[in-house]
């Protein structure tokens, strides 16, 4: 019999717990009770669907926020919008991408993938709008607290050597242009036309009892919620 083991309970017991966003580890936010990773860790990889993922967060409800490692369809590039002139998520062109992928590849994720809250208008420094979901992308905060800046960086988690989207939402009316985030391929925060092109590395969140056989979801003997 394969031993499975609960995913937030295995996270909390192979990681110190650290208060500051001072070093490389998982950080404990004791306001929004919330555990996050921070910095160069090497401990946060999951095998979901037979692809690489890394684990961001352990959000408040305990369910658990992951990343695909690279982008969807092989890394192909995609535009945000493909009308130059709206930053909006919903109806996007990215956002639409993400959901046909995961229609395609997620059957009977209900096991294991929670609907969840994402940030879909991130403008002037704070989340505007939030939507239910179950997949998005990280918004701007989430990327800085892994160890993203507007400087290069390399030596990061998220880091993976492509331009992808990100949720930062902007608009130019002297030259009547929408941008978005993202996190380009040296590893900085940056902002790009809508209808230029970047890879979509999707977010889910796990069910908080999600069980795993070593590194990899398991895909069966689920426990319910």
């Amino acid at each position: 019999t394969e031993l499975k083991y609960e995913l937030y309970s295995e996270i909390l017991k192979n990681n110190t717990i650290l208060l500051e966003n001072d070093s490389d580890g998982l950080i404990y936010d004791s306001n929004d009770n919330y555990y996050y990773f921070n910095g160069n860790v090497e401990n946060n990889y999951i095998v979901v669907n037979n692809e690489l993922w890394r684990i961001v967060a352990i959000n408040n409800d305990r369910s658990i926020k992951i990343i695909k490692n690279y982008g969807i369809s092989n890394n192909k590039l995609y535009t945000f919008n493909n009308d130059y002139t709206n930053f909006k998520y919903q109806g996007s062109n990215v956002m639409n991408e993400l959901l046909l992928w995961y229609d395609n590849n997620f059957i009977n994720s209900d096991k294991y993938v929670v609907e969840s809250e994402y940030c879909v208008l991130y403008q002037s420094n704070i989340c505007l709008e939030k939507k239910y979901y179950k997949v998005g992308l990280l918004n701007i905060d989430e990327v800085m607290r892994a160890g993203g800046s507007i400087t290069n960086n390399e030596s990061y988690y998220l880091y993976n050597y492509y331009d992808w989207w990100i949720i930062n939402n902007d608009y130019d009316e002297f030259i009547n242009s929408a941008y978005s985030g993202f996190v380009n391929s040296l590893g900085s925060i940056d902002k790009g036309f809508v209808d230029e092109a970047k890879t979509i590395r999707p977010v889910i969140n796990l069910k908080k009892d999600t069980y795993i056989n070593g590194n990899r979801v398991a895909d069966n003997n689920w426990s319910e919620c």
